[in-house]
C-alpha cells in the first residue's frame, strides 16, 4: 500500500488532471464563503467582549441626593420613585387606608404636586 502511494499511476495521475464538475466548484466557493463569514463574526464577537470589558463603567445614576423630605402627619412612604427632575412618592396612612402621590423636585426636594388616590371599582 505504502508503494502504491509514491509510485506513479497513470488512472491516478488522469483523476488528479481531470475538470472538476461545476457543482463541487460552487459548493468549494460557498463553503469558502461561509468559513471566511464564520470567521470574521467569532472576530466580531471577540472585538466586542473585549472592548465591553475593557471600558469603565459610568454612573448613570446621576449626583446624590441629600436632603429631608416631611410628609403629612400619620403617612408612611410606601414607595419612591425617580424620573431625572423629579421624585414621587407614594404615601399611605396605615389608619385611614388613604393613598397620596406626592411629585417633588429632585434636587431641593420642593412639594411640586399632591394628589389623592382612589380604588375604583370596575
Amino acid at each position: 500500500m505504502a508503494r502504491d502511494l509514491h509510485e506513479s499511476n497513470e488512472a491516478r495521475d488522469r483523476e488528479e488532471d481531470a475538470p472538476e464538475p461545476p457543482q463541487i466548484r460552487r459548493f468549494r466557493r460557498l463553503v469558502s464563503f461561509t468559513m471566511v463569514a464564520m470567521m470574521v463574526g467569532i472576530l466580531g464577537i471577540m472585538g466586542a467582549l473585549v472592548w465591553k470589558l475593557t471600558q469603565t463603567p459610568s454612573s448613570d445614576v446621576g449626583p446624590v441626593i441629600s436632603g429631608q423630605i416631611k410628609v403629612p402627619k400619620g403617612f408612611d412612604i410606601i414607595n419612591v420613585s425617580r424620573s431625572r427632575s423629579s421624585l414621587f412618592l407614594i404615601l399611605e396612612n396605615p389608619t385611614t387606608n388613604a393613598r397620596l402621590l406626592e411629585e417633588r423636585d429632585a434636587e431641593t426636594q420642593r412639594l411640586i404636586g399632591q394628589y389623592q388616590l382612589h380604588k375604583t371599582n370596575n
